[in-house]
C-alpha cells in the first residue's frame, strides 16, 4: 500500500467530522461528471468527506473531495463506437437500439477492472469505514462489489439518465408499458395498439437479456477481482436503499414512483454566469439572435463525416440574420466558415442559453442539455443519435418546444425548413417559457432535495420500510402475472370442457333426431 494512500486513510479516520462517503461514478462521460459533480461539491460543502472513483476528475477539487482516477477511458479505441455510429449509412434496428448499452457497459466494466484506479480502491482495507456509498447505476453494477467489500454501508443509487427501464429490476415497482415508451421507440405516451404491441415485447426482451446474459457476464468479470464468494451483482443492486432519477413532470411522462425513488431533475443547473467577452460580442452582433449547435460531450462534431459538416455550414449560411455558435472540438479552415458561424472547442452552453439573444439550440438531444434548455426557456431542434435521445425529442415535441430531424436521412432542405419553423414561429418560444416556469416552480431546489435525502439516509440507514414489496415478491408475482395466467388457464379449461359437453350434446341430439323411431321411412342398416 502506497504512503499516500496510508496518509489519506489516517487523515480520514482522525480529522474528518462529517460522514465518509464513497461515490462510484464510473461512466466515462464529461457531462455525467458535471452532473454528479454538483452533488459531490454540495456534500463537501456540508462538511462530508468524499472519495470519488471516476474516469473524470477535477484538477482543483474543493476541500473534502478526494479523487481516484480510472485512467485511460477516453482513448481512440474507446471512442471508436461513437465514430462508427456517426459514419453508419443508416440507423440501427429497434432491437440493436434496445440492447446496445449492454455491450457498452460490459466493455467498460472489462476495461475498468484492469485499471490502476480500480486496483487502488480494491487495495483499501476491508474494514475501512464508509458511512454511505453512492453508486451511479447508469453504467451498470460493475463496481457494486465494493459495497460488499466495505461491509454493506447504506447504498444510494443515482443517475443522470432519466428513469431507466431496468429500474423495477433493481428497486421493485412496475414497468408501465401501456404509456411509457421504451427509449428505442419514436413514440410518445399516447401509443396506438401497434406501438404498444411493439413496446411490451421490447421491455420484455431487455429484461430477459439483462438478467440472463448481461448480469452473468458482469458477475464473471468482477469475480476475477473480488473472488467467487461475492454475491451476484443482481443481489447487490437490490440492496439499494434510495435511488435518484433524473425526471420532472414538466418534461417526463407521469409515472408512479416508489417512496424510495426521488426525482431530482435539474440539480446540475446553476445560476448563469457572464459569457466570455469574445462570445458575447459575437452574440450581440447578430440581427435576430443566435443558435447554439452542439453534439454534447460524448459525440463530437469532429467525428462527423465531412459531407455532414459541409451540409450544416451550407444551411447555416442561408440564415444571415442569425449567428451560429458551433461546439467543434478541432479546427475547421476559416475559409470554409460563413461569417455568421463561430466555432469553439468548448462552449459554456448553460450560460449562453440564459442570454436573451439565444433563440434556439440545435443538438443531439442529450438529457442534461435538454433540461437546461427547458429551464432557460429556449426552443430546440433535436437530431437524435442514440441512447435516450429519441425519447427526449418525443417528450419535448409534445410540449410544443422542439422539432426533430433525422441524422441519417438529413437533407439541406429539411434542415433549413426545420430551423426556419422553430426560429420564426413565436409559438415555440411562448411554449418554452411556459414549460420553463413549470419546471422551475418547485418547493426547493433539486440539488437541495438531493442532499437532504442523502443526509436523511445517513441518519436513517435502516429504511427497508420504503422499499417496494415487488422486490420481495418477484417480477411474476409482483405484477400478478401468476394470477393472470391462472385465470387464463381456468377460462381455457372451462371453455374446453364446455365445448366438449356442447359437442357431446349435439352428437346425442343428432342421433336422437335421426333414430328409427323419429324417421321410420328411412332405411337403416
Amino acid at each position: 500500500m502506497s504512503i499516500r494512500l496510508v496518509f489519506f486513510i489516517v487523515c480520514n479516520i482522525l480529522f474528518v467530522n462529517g460522514s465518509n462517503i464513497l461515490i462510484l461514478a464510473t461512466l466515462p462521460s464529461p457531462s455525467h461528471h458535471i452532473w454528479i459533480g454538483a452533488v459531490t461539491s454540495e456534500l463537501a460543502g456540508h462538511g462530508h468527506n468524499i472519495t470519488v472513483i471516476s474516469p473524470d476528475i477535477d484538477k482543483n477539487p474543493p476541500p473534502g473531495i478526494h479523487y481516484i482516477l480510472i485512467e485511460n477511458q477516453y482513448t481512440d479505441v474507446n471512442r471508436q463506437f461513437l465514430k462508427e455510429m456517426l459514419s453508419a449509412p443508416g440507423a440501427t434496428s429497434l432491437i440493436q437500439d434496445a440492447l446496445a448499452m449492454f455491450k457498452v457497459r460490459t466493455d467498460i466494466c472489462e476495461a475498468q477492472v484492469q485499471t490502476n484506479g480500480f486496483k487502488t480502491l480494491l487495495n483499501y482495507p476491508d474494514n475501512f469505514k464508509f458511512d454511505l456509498i453512492i453508486h451511479d447505476y447508469t453504467c451498470g453494477p460493475c463496481h457494486l462489489p465494493f459495497a460488499h467489500k466495505f461491509k454493506n454501508p447504506p447504498l444510494l443509487g443515482v443517475t443522470g439518465y432519466s428513469n431507466p427501464s431496468f429500474m423495477p429490476l433493481m428497486m421493485g415497482g412496475h414497468q408501465y408499458t401501456a404509456y411509457i415508451p421504451h427509449n428505442a421507440l419514436l413514440s410518445d405516451k399516447n401509443m396506438n395498439f401497434l406501438e404498444r404491441l411493439t413496446n411490451f415485447p421490447i421491455y420484455g426482451l431487455e429484461n430477459v437479456y439483462r438478467q440472463q446474459f448481461f448480469i452473468p457476464a458482469i458477475d464473471t468479470i468482477v469475480q476475477k477481482s473480488f473472488g467467487t464468494n461475492i454475491p451476484s451483482v443482481s443481489e447487490l443492486e437490490k440492496r439499494t436503499a434510495l435511488a435518484f432519477v433524473n425526471t420532472n413532470p414538466a418534461m417526463d411522462y407521469p409515472a408512479p414512483l416508489s417512496e424510495n425513488i426521488i426525482p431530482v431533475a435539474g440539480l446540475h443547473i446553476k445560476d448563469p454566469k457572464p459569457i466570455p467577452s469574445d462570445l458575447k460580442a459575437f452574440v450581440d452582433s447578430s440581427n435576430k439572435g443566435i443558435v447554439i449547435f452542439s453534439l454534447g460531450t460524448n459525440f463530437r462534431s469532429d467525428f462527423l463525416p465531412e459531407a455532414k459538416q459541409k451540409l450544416f455550414l451550407e444551411v447555416f449560411r442561408q440564415f444571415p440574420d442569425y449567428h451560429f455558435l458551433w461546439k467543434f472540438e478541432s479546427n475547421l479552415p476559416a475559409s470554409n466558415l460563413p461569417k455568421n458561424v463561430l466555432i469553439r472547442p468548448w462552449l459554456p452552453i448553460s450560460n449562453i442559453l440564459a442570454d436573451s439573444k439565444t433563440k434556439a439550440i440545435f443538438f443531439h438531444g442529450g438529457l442534461l442539455t435538454t433540461q437546461e434548455a427547458i429551464w432557460r426557456g429556449v426552443p430546440m431542434i433535436i437530431m437524435p443519435l442514440g441512447f435516450d435521445q429519441k425519447q427526449n425529442l418525443m417528450k419535448t415535441k409534445r410540449l410544443g418546444i422542439s422539432e426533430g430531424v433525422d441524422y441519417f436521412s438529413l437533407s439541406k432542405a429539411e434542415l433549413k425548413k426545420t430551423l426556419h419553423k422553430v426560429l420564426e414561429d413565436p409559438l415555440y418560444s411562448i411554449n418554452a417559457l411556459k414549460w420553463s416556469a413549470k419546471f422551475r416552480d418547485q418547493k426547493e431546489k433539486p440539488l437541495d432535495r438531493a442532499v437532504w435525502w442523502i443526509e436523511w439516509l445517513l441518519r436513517n440507514p435502516d429504511c427497508d420500510h420504503l422499499k417496494s414489496p415487488v422486490l420481495q415478491l418477484g417480477f411474476i408475482v409482483g405484477n400478478s402475472y401468476d394470477i393472470i395466467a391462472f385465470i387464463i388457464l381456468l377460462v381455457t379449461v372451462i371453455l374446453i370442457i364446455s365445448l366438449k359437453i356442447f359437442g357431446h350434446c349435439i352428437r346425442k341430439c343428432s342421433r336422437n333426431i335421426y333414430s328409427k323411431e323419429t324417421m321410420p321411412h328411412k332405411k337403416f342398416e
